[in-house]
C-alpha cells in the first residue's frame, strides 16, 4: 500500500510483556525479530516474501511511558522505508 520510499512507523506492544496478550481484541502478536522476515533476506524466504521489502530506518524494543513500565508491556518501535521499484533507497544497510 505505500509509495516507493514510504514510510512505516509502528508502535506495537511487543510479546516480550505482557501488552501483545492482554488485550482480547489482538490479533497478532510482535517482537523486534517479527520484522526479520519483512526487512531481512534470510528469513524472508521462510515466509515465501519477494514482494515486501523494508530497510530499517530504527528498530527498538522501549517503555514508551512509566505507566508500561511499571505494568511491563515494552512495545517494539519500528521505522521503515518501503524498498519498491522507482524508489531511491536511504543510506544505510539493506539487508534483504
Amino acid at each position: 500500500v505505500l509509495v516507493p520510499n514510504g514510510w512505516l512507523i509502528s508502535a506495537t506492544p511487543s510479546t516480550d510483556g505482557r501488552g501483545a496478550f492482554q488485550a482480547p481484541d489482538h490479533k497478532s502478536w510482535w517482537n523486534q525479530n517479527s520484522f526479520y522476515y519483512y526487512t531481512r533476506k534470510d528469513q524472508a524466504q521462510y515466509i515465501d516474501n519477494k514482494d515486501i521489502r523494508f530497510q530499517v530506518s530504527q528498530l527498538r524494543t522501549i517503555f514508551p511511558n512509566e505507566w508500561a513500565r511499571q505494568n511491563n508491556i515494552p512495545y517494539v518501535e519500528a521505522i521503515l522505508l518501503a524498498l519498491k521499484p522507482g524508489g531511491i533507497r536511504e543510506p544505510g544497510l539493506i539487508e534483504i
